[in-house]
């Protein structure tokens, strides 16, 4: 498939200043590299990254650290527009084939005059960007057909009232491995021997439809939200503390959090909106309030809405129509000045601005995390803790740090580097990729964990 290089594309790369120092770059030459970023982000096959990046190389050498986190920003959301329900996208992740069902709004929103990101009131922004949630999906629905898929889908929508607001994707994930029964042997059972399929390899097909959709459709960043009730409230907790740098709040409903209750410090900077019943038969009210609590104190940002007397469902799914409007309302930070995060596994091994690399993996066990990484941002000086892994990568945006003048990287309370930070374009290119996500990085120091 052809990538077109959108207008607001080629306009942005063709306004970007040449920096003191920088070798100039032709109009022409900055419309190349705005394809072929575009083209590298979407490219399954490594040989063909590679050709592409021969390609650009020596000009994309040429960028500033804000002149490459500026293209990628504007090459990554996608330009697919099909109002309304359209069933079973494809993609693919862990060498098979997925799908999930997409729900947009009829009329696509249109880019104001002029530049900003101001919301206006349907929480739709000035770049023309939207919204996306999702919707890991329920084994239930393993043998829904289409039409019922579609109806159980605008259920919510209009229940939350954001039809008109919100890219929605439901995933067939749980759905399919359902149907061939290996939902139990990849995530039935938290606790798994080594190498076996767990959940983080579940959750890594859930986070590629998620990419998918990012790279298809014109999707906001910043704005990604996860919800689910019950069997999918369980996943939607257990996304929050494996991709705590990708959302901007998730709802869980009537859902079960004890896989999740020794992580809780993976998911402080996210945003958590929490409905449960008290009287909820099924999924435990003393766990959802002992999760809020645990992560309250940690100094979580919580929004719990207990319904007094409400069971599994009757008269907690329709709080969402409540919190949503709400919800719409959080943005992501994603180069937050302070964070904490502990891996049970390298399958993801990324925290926002650090990339866990050699974790040192043995059984994977919720309860036991092998690998802790922690960040902050003190003017120039980023203050790095790692144990856990061999090295540890540093992310560096032009929005974290003075990119112009010298960094000092502090590793586990020592000097570990001061430099002026060069652009890498190639790296930048690849984080942008693997997540699917604009907010870049132009610049990575990567460090020894001794």
């Amino acid at each position: 498939m052809g990538w077109r290089v959108p207008t607001a594309l080629i306009a942005l790369t063709l306004a970007l200043p040449s920096m003191a120092g920088a070798t100039p770059v032709s109009s022409s030459e900055r419309k190349k590299l705005a394809k072929t970023f575009r083209a590298y982000v979407r490219e399954p096959d490594a040989a063909s990254r590679e050709k592409l990046w021969k390609g650009i190389s020596k000009l994309a050498d040429q960028l500033t650290i804000a002149e490459i986190e500026a293209v990628i920003a504007a090459s990554t959301p996608g330009e697919e527009w099909a109002g309304g329900y359209t069933d079973e996208l494809e993609f693919t992740s862990a060498g098979e084939k997925w799908t999930y069902s997409a729900h947009l709004p009829r009329k696509r929103p249109k880019p104001a005059k002029k530049r900003g990101t101001t919301r206006n009131a349907t929480g739709r922004n000035a770049t023309g960007l939207i919204p996306l949630v999702l919707d890991i999906g329920h084994g239930s629905w393993k043998d829904n057909s289409a039409k019922e898929r579609e109806s159980g889908m605008k259920t919510w929508l209009r229940t939350a009232k954001c039809a008109d607001d919100v890219v929605y994707i439901r995933t067939r994930v749980l759905d399919a491995t359902s149907l061939d029964g290996r939902y139990t042997s990849w995530a039935g059972a938290p606790r798994k021997k080594a190498g076996e399929p767990n959940s983080d390899t579940f959750a890594a097909v859930l986070m590629d439809a998620v990419r998918d959709a990012c790279l298809r459709f014109p999707i906001d960043p910043d704005r990604v939200y996860v919800q689910g009730i019950s069997q999918t409230g369980y996943w939607t907790w257990w996304l929050a503390q494996y991709a705590p740098d990708r959302w901007a709040a998730v709802a869980p409903v009537g859902a079960v959090t004890f896989h999740v209750r020794k992580l809780l410090v993976n998911v402080v900077n996210v945003p958590v909106f929490v409905l449960h019943g008290t009287a909820d038969p099924i999924c435990a009210f003393a766990q959802a309030k002992g999760a809020v609590d645990d992560l309250q104190k940690l100094g979580g940002d919580v929004d719990f809405r207990p319904t007094e007397g409400a069971g599994h469902m009757d008269g907690v799914f329709v709080r969402f129509g409540e919190i949503w409007p709400e919800v719409m309302q959080r943005t992501r930070n994603p180069y937050p000045t302070k964070f904490e995060r502990k891996f049970v596994s390298g399958v993801r091994p990324d925290a926002f601005w650090l990339r866990a690399l050699g974790i040192a993996e043995g059984e994977f066990n919720p309860w036991a995390a092998p690998c802790r990484v922690a960040g902050e941002i003190d003017g120039q000086t980023l203050r790095v803790e790692a144990s856990g892994c061999d090295e540890i990568a540093v992310l560096i945006s032009s929005a974290m740090v003075d990119v112009t003048k010298p960094v000092t990287i502090e590793l586990n309370g020592k000097k570990a580097w001061k430099k002026r930070l060069r652009p890498n374009a190639r790296a930048a290119l690849d984080v942008a990729r693997e997540r699917g996500d604009g907010r870049a990085f132009g610049a990575v120091v990567t460090l020894k964990v001794k």
